[in-house]
């Protein structure tokens, strides 16, 4: 979870991961379950070694019933790199029938209690930002509006 006294040098909103172990359409990639999760990971080693809190724009998972274990175990040794993250929850992401059941991929990864899942709109908190420009640090509040 959030350190709010923690102050980064930024913030990274990383697009919609829609991570999934299916091929979607005409994709060539030999290992399209590393391919999926890879963007993950690579975002959120840039996010720590760079200072930014890591922001997902939503939908981490393509298909929310996703069951496949390597893609699960990729998936939480990339977001394990950052327990700041905050993932609001996307439309891919929950059940269509219920807006979160606890069947859904999302809502197991949720139960851990590790990182941030924003499932209604709110204020996820304010935090502090210093850039290099800056003399002191910002404080810069973030509200999240899921799907």
């Amino acid at each position: 979870m959030n350190d709010l006294n923690h102050i980064y040098s930024g913030i990274l909103f990383i697009g919609d991961p829609h991570s999934g172990s299916r091929k979607p359409g005409r994709r060539k990639d030999d290992d399209y379950i590393f391919t999926s999760t890879n963007k993950l990971d690579q975002s959120l080693e840039i996010a720590r070694e760079k200072n930014l809190l890591p922001v997902c724009l939503g939908d981490l998972i393509d298909r929310q019933k996703e069951n496949n274990i390597l893609l699960i175990s990729n998936m939480l040794k990339a977001l394990m790199k950052s327990k700041d993250i905050i993932i609001p929850l996307g439309n891919h992401d929950k059940s269509e029938i219920e807006d979160y059941s606890s069947s859904d991929l999302i809502s197991v990864i949720d139960s851990l209690d590790v990182f941030n899942i924003v499932k209604e709109p709110c204020v996820v908190g304010t935090f502090n930002i210093k850039s290099e420009f800056d003399k002191s640090p910002s404080k810069v509040g973030l509200y999240c509006v899921p799907y």
